[in-house]
């Protein structure tokens, strides 16, 4: 009889695992199957989105293509004529989208590839895992990256996210979330509003003396900007940052200024520089208001730089003031 309940055991056991031998083949399989699926679907799109690169390039080459030949009036409309299709026919709707089919394809092959790493060893899948996550989690954050200055923008997203942004800062609970400038009333800042706005003025100045050193340039556009500067702060910053781009050799220039040797400046520079000073304190009439003990460490410092020029410049600059 015991030898009869160890058969029936033994029968209902092996059924048993006749069974669970087959889920894992079935297993093994729809595994294997699922990375091939994601791993072909990856190429495809792949290939897909180099195909429809070359044909935008096509497309824009040929967009370019105006016979030189024509007059400049019949080359104006023909360009007219071409970019009205461009709008139309969605052009450069279809190159924001290339970019994204392709990072798509790539998180279908790396889908893929966990599945393959767990399959092959469990170290492998946690390690290679990680490292997918990891990627995932900053590819997300640089798209959806809550600041309109950030420069992590898609071009095909630039309008849901700017709707993002404007509901993060309309909601208490979530606006501390929002990275990015506010205007006052609280809404970000986008660039069109960067456009109107004055305040940076003078840093865009100062950025633009420091690439260009252009000496023409100070006396002529950057002076006419600078006169439009209501903070006389500000112009004097410019001033001294001007003069240290142009005599790195001299040093870190400390403020307040206590002397300085500008001799060595171009005869342009230092005139546009003494011009842009004097003028700035002409405007604010602080020599007619205030005595040296009273003035602020701005005005101090531009009544140094003045001084530091060739006597005769100083004494004709201050004497209009």
């Amino acid at each position: 009889m015991a030898k009869t309940l160890r058969d029936v055991d033994e029968e209902k056991i092996e059924d048993t695992k006749e069974d669970i031998d087959t889920l894992l083949v079935f297993a093994g399989l729809f595994a294997a199957l699922s990375i091939n699926v994601l791993w072909f679907a990856s190429l495809t799109l792949a290939v897909v989105t180099a195909s429809f690169g070359i044909l935008v390039k096509q497309w824009l080459r040929e967009y370019m293509e105006i016979e030189t030949s024509r007059g400049a009036k019949a080359r104006l409309r023909v360009r007219q004529f071409r970019v009205t299709a461009l709008d139309d026919w969605k052009v450069f709707d279809i190159a924001a989208i290339l970019p994204l089919l392709l990072q798509f394809s790539l998180g279908l092959f790396f889908v893929g590839l966990c599945f393959f790493s767990w399959s092959v060893h469990p170290t492998i899948g946690r390690t290679t895992t990680s490292i997918v996550s990891a990627w995932s989690f900053f590819f997300s954050f640089a798209i959806i990256a809550p600041s309109a200055r950030c420069p992590y923008k898609t071009a095909l997203l630039k309008k849901p996210m700017r709707v993002l942004r404007r509901c993060i800062s309309n909601y208490h609970t979530t606006r501390h979330i929002y990275l990015g400038p506010v205007k006052e009333s609280g809404a970000p800042m986008e660039d069109e509003d960067a456009a109107t706005d004055m305040k940076g003025n003078v840093q865009i100045l100062t950025a633009a003396d420091a690439i260009l050193l252009d000496d023409d340039l100070l006396a002529t556009t950057m002076f006419d900007s600078l006169e439009d500067i209501k903070s006389p702060v500000e112009v004097i910053d410019f001033v001294v940052a001007a003069i240290q781009q142009r005599l790195p050799a001299s040093g870190h220039i400390t403020r307040p200024i206590v002397s300085l040797d500008l001799r060595r400046l171009p005869e342009r520079t230092w005139t546009a520089l003494v011009k842009i000073t004097a003028q700035t304190l002409k405007r604010h009439r602080i020599l007619r208001s205030k005595s040296t003990n009273d003035l602020e460490e701005w005005e101090k410092d531009a009544i140094t730089i003045l001084s530091t020029f060739y006597p005769s410049t100083f004494s004709s600059e201050a004497g209009t003031l």
